[in-house]
């Protein structure tokens, strides 16, 4: 108490407050950047995603065309690349969201990607009914990945 000032000088005081408010707006601010970050990371992954199942979508419409049974290899293996891409990409993003995670395990589980391994085998042949219900499939586990990613069809 001897060592405080009987009259404190009031300079002191008001840099010592506007020192506590600008180091106060520094950290409400360095959150406010950091929690718009991860808002962005965040619609990033779920606009890949989208975007992938939505080229999943318009390949398996363009396996039950007609021209597919023309040249099916070409048509098969782009929906084998996408769908890779698809199972890799949600794989990788489940611990993002539960709607991916759901996604992922769709991908893990299903008989597709022996369907299409066995499509694209040279010299079998390939059936123009069993290359229009591949792409049946492919559009079912589109359709139902974009629902549960929260997008309509």
């Amino acid at each position: 108490m001897l060592r405080l000032p009987a009259k404190p000088d009031m300079n002191n005081m008001l840099g010592l407050i506007g020192s506590l408010i600008g180091a106060a707006v520094a950290v409400i601010a360095g959150l406010v950047v950091l929690a718009r970050q991860f808002e962005t990371t965040d619609e990033r992954h779920r606009r890949t995603i989208r975007n992938l199942l939505l080229a999943l979508q318009e390949s398996g419409n363009k396996l039950k065309k007609p021209e597919a049974a023309v040249n099916p290899t070409q048509f098969i293996t782009h929906t084998q690349m996408l769908f890779r891409a698809a199972k890799t990409v949600s794989g990788e993003l489940r611990a993002t969201g539960a709607g991916i995670a759901v996604i992922a395990t769709m991908f893990e589980h299903g008989d597709l990607e022996q369907r299409l391994a066995h499509l694209s085998r040279p010299g079998l042949g390939v059936n123009v009914a069993g290359l229009s219900n591949c792409g049946d499939e492919v559009l079912d586990l589109a359709n139902s990945s974009l629902e549960f990613l929260g997008e309509k069809k």
